[in-house]
């Protein structure tokens, strides 16, 4: 327990722990594989975005337009595959390309120009909450093609798709 304490990751590792344990013995349906599937469900997309996100502040740097990002990739993969009718790989490429672009553009004005990321990335977030807000009018996106909806619903063993990604 001490060495635990002596790294990092012990202050979150131990938390963590004590919680599950806490919320195991409140709730008997807490360890079931219904809601461990639904709580790795949850993560799957912090997880992806916390990995890219590791980057950023290992080079002591932040990015406060992640989430508004992310929502514009998914607003441009779902004109791609539903308003467009494009394949739905198509979709999936046309996300990761805005996604790379908005975080080169950031990247570059940040390092090049010399701009602090903090003031990038919050200009960056409202322009492209704007820009997501515009491309939609507002409006959900419904009726994606069955290929894209089973990225987020077909399982493998038991386990989401989306969870492996």
């Amino acid at each position: 327990m001490k060495g635990l304490l002596k790294f990092r990751v012990g202050g979150i590792v131990l938390p963590l722990i004590v919680l599950w344990i806490a919320l195991a013995l409140a709730h008997d349906r807490f360890l079931t594989v219904l809601n461990i599937n639904n709580i790795l469900i949850q993560f799957s997309v912090i997880g992806v975005l916390a990995v890219g996100t590791a980057f950023v502040i290992i080079a002591r740097e932040i990015d406060l337009s992640i989430g508004a990002v992310e929502g514009l990739a998914a607003v441009v993969a779902g004109l791609i595959a539903v308003t467009y009718g494009l394949p739905w790989p198509l979709a999936v490429a046309g996300a990761i390309l805005v996604g790379g672009l908005i975080g080169a553009f950031n990247g570059a004005l940040a390092v090049y120009v010399g701009v602090p990321s903090f003031v990038v990335t919050l200009g960056t977030l409202g322009i492209v909450n704007g820009v997501s807000l515009s491309l939609t009018g507002g409006q959900s996106l419904y009726n994606f093609p069955d290929g894209y909806q089973a990225l987020g619903q077909a399982r493998i063993l038991g386990v989401n798709l989306s969870v492996y990604i």
